[in-house]
């Protein structure tokens, strides 16, 4: 649904100096794509974390699948349901996320976790449907709700997620 309060072309990326998105947060900006390489926050190159919080609008009305190349460990969540979830230390390999449906024009959460343990890091979010081709998710068609006052927490498989919408209020999701 539409947004309030929103900021089009780019996603909100918060990073921290530890993993699992703990440690201070040591930054706060927005990408206008999710190809992140050789990525070093604040000079942190090794182990820590960030998470990209937002909103996508696809095309078509279609199945959507993502695909993730992560050096070390990735999650991504598309309308607060949990796609990708790839948590033990990878390298560098692509990830396919399963498909979920989504609408045309409809602003839909995005919510994705990174974890960077040890060397070069790096992380490549992609998307494809029927009718799409793989590709990085358009700048047009990303955006983020500066009214998101509470993002979600790090999880565990006990855990469960909280996102806070202007739109929907909080939404939990059991993981």
């Amino acid at each position: 649904g539409p947004l309030n309060n929103y900021n089009t072309g780019s996603l909100l990326v918060r990073q921290f100096s530890g993993p699992d998105m703990t440690g201070r947060i040591v930054n706060v900006s927005t990408i206008t794509d999710i190809n992140l390489s050789n990525y070093d926050p604040q000079g942190l190159s090794v182990n820590y974390s960030l998470d990209i919080i937002g909103y996508i609008k696809p095309n078509y009305t279609e199945p959507y699948t993502f695909y993730a190349i992560a050096n070390d460990r990735v999650r991504i969540w598309i309308n607060n349901v949990l796609v990708l979830n790839v948590w033990d230390t990878s390298t560098g390999l692509e990830y396919t996320s399963t498909p979920i449906q989504m609408t045309a024009n409809r602003w839909t959460p995005i919510y994705i976790q990174y974890q960077n343990i040890s060397d070069t890091a790096s992380l490549i979010v992609r998307w494809s449907s029927t009718t799409l081709t793989k590709s990085f998710i358009p700048v047009n068609n990303m955006a983020w709700d500066n009214s998101i006052n509470r993002v979600p927490l790090p999880l565990s498989i006990s855990d469960s997620l909280t996102l806070f919408s202007s739109q929907s209020g909080l939404t939990s999701v059991q993981t």
